[in-house]
């Protein structure tokens, strides 16, 4: 099929506008992760994200032997665990993302965190979002 010169920039329009319809193009498993997220109790978020930035900070220090930002790591870990208490909730209440030590070269060290979906279709036996950009979004 042959598309004119003018009848291309029409063609092109239409295509980025499906991008844009709901549903045309998104994850399914990652909407499914985003609605479940949404229904935990509000604090769930920022238990999420304090968890995330200890584990980070933790890593780097260990990463760079800076035991100053080891020890901030290791606080930011307890402060997520103080969300949880101050807001009457238990570790099982919210979703929390796997975090992994990815070691590097020279003895550095690089953290990763995410969610792990199992998939039923495909040859993968999980998918991994990312979890700033399930957050984020």
């Amino acid at each position: 099929m042959m598309i004119s010169r003018a009848a291309l920039p029409v063609a092109v329009l239409a295509l980025a506008g499906c991008g844009a319809l709901p549903g045309i193009g998104e994850d399914p498993l990652k909407a499914e992760l985003e609605d479940s997220l949404a229904r935990e109790p509000a604090a769930c978020a920022d238990y999420r994200a304090a968890y995330v930035a200890g584990f980070e900070t933790h890593v780097q220090g260990l990463s760079d032997d800076e035991q100053a930002l080891t020890q901030q790591g290791l606080e930011r870990l307890e402060s997520s665990r103080s969300i949880l208490a101050a807001n009457g909730l238990e570790r099982a209440d919210c979703t929390r993302p796997h975090c992994i030590i990815e070691p590097l070269d020279a003895g550095k060290l690089d953290s990763w965190c995410g969610y792990r979906l199992d998939r039923s279709d495909g040859p993968e036996v999980f998918q991994w979002f990312e979890w700033s950009k399930v957050e984020d979004e």
